[in-house]
């Protein structure tokens, strides 16, 4: 139920329910269809795509894919439509234990998280794109879109990158992901896999609606900002996942002892020097007696001349 309200048709994957651009007739019936296969048992053989009459859908259920598809591969395919191969004894101990194992394919995954990001790239870049063709365009405007649209092309170009580094974490060479990206024309992961950021260029598709639109002197004026934000954000590099912050470590003092802290020590200043007394002897020092310690005052005239 929170896959086709709160999250707007997606599930907590991020696997798609349905279109926002489907007609309401198949939203509504693409959306009844996966809640109804969430409590449908799991040995009904077909699986609901699809409840609008005038577009219903049905598929084999993985539990066909697996029993019928595993003796009988020519009535059913094993495969779904993803390329996952649904196995009997699986199947069967999902069936009877309430259980479903959760199997990771690298490879799937690269596919599946490399096109959602492909498209995040292009979403991030329409913020700017949506702009330019305005008639009422600043280049205030202009300048603060190309980057907005930049930073949130940074964002989804980390989430990339970190993708693929966990992917050569868990075996996958650069060389087996490049090949899997272009045999699925998955583009924009070039310099991503260099870990370095490549920010949005001004197409010739993009100059000439600024032309039709009569935004033409607007280019001209920000041409020398777009062209520095490109350059300063083209020389950055990509981050990983957030890690642990190092500990300070504490810097050599005047000693060179690095382990201890950095500590000032006072250097020594010169000791005071005693004021000559009145008999010209700098050795004593000039102090002066309490009157109230000497009782005779002949004795105080005589200490405190």
């Amino acid at each position: 139920m929170l896959d086709v309200t709160a999250r707007g048709g997606k599930t907590s994957t991020g696997a798609q329910v349905y279109n926002p651009q489907d007609s309401t007739g198949d939203i509504l019936g693409k959306s009844f269809a996966h809640v109804l296969e969430g409590i449908m048992p799991n040995v009904v053989p077909a699986e609901v795509k699809n409840l609008n009459p005038a577009n219903m859908q049905f598929e084999p259920s993985r539990f066909a894919r697996g029993v019928v598809g595993s003796v009988a591969p020519g009535v059913i395919n094993p495969k779904d439509k993803l390329g996952r191969e649904r196995k009997l004894s699986e199947e069967m101990f999902r069936v009877f234990t309430g259980v479903t194992p959760m199997q990771f394919d690298p490879e799937f995954a690269l596919r599946i998280n490399a096109g959602r990001l492909q498209r995040a790239q292009t979403d991030a870049k329409r913020i700017f794109n949506s702009v330019i063709d305005d008639g009422n365009l600043t280049a205030d405007q202009m300048v603060r879109a190309y980057q907005r649209a930049n930073d949130r092309k940074r964002v989804v170009d980390e989430q990339y990158f970190q993708v693929i580094e966990d992917l050569q974490t868990l075996g996958m060479s650069k060389g087996q992901i490049r090949k899997l990206l272009k045999q699925n024309k998955i583009g924009g992961a070039d310099q991503i896999m260099r870990g370095r950021f490549e920010p949005f260029k001004l197409t010739d598709d993009a100059r000439r609606k600024m032309r039709n639109a009569g935004n033409s002197e607007i280019y001209k004026q920000t041409r020398g900002p777009l062209r520095d934000i490109y350059k300063e954000l083209r020389a950055t590099k990509l981050t990983r996942d957030e890690e642990p912050a190092p500990q300070p470590q504490p810097s050599p003092n005047r000693f060179g002892d690095p382990i201890r802290l950095n500590m000032q020590v006072p250097q020594p200043g010169p000791l005071p020097q005693p004021t000559p007394n009145r008999f010209g002897d700098p050795t004593r020092r000039n102090a002066q007696v309490d009157p109230r310690l000497i009782p005779d005052p002949r004795t105080r005239e005589l200490l405190n001349p």
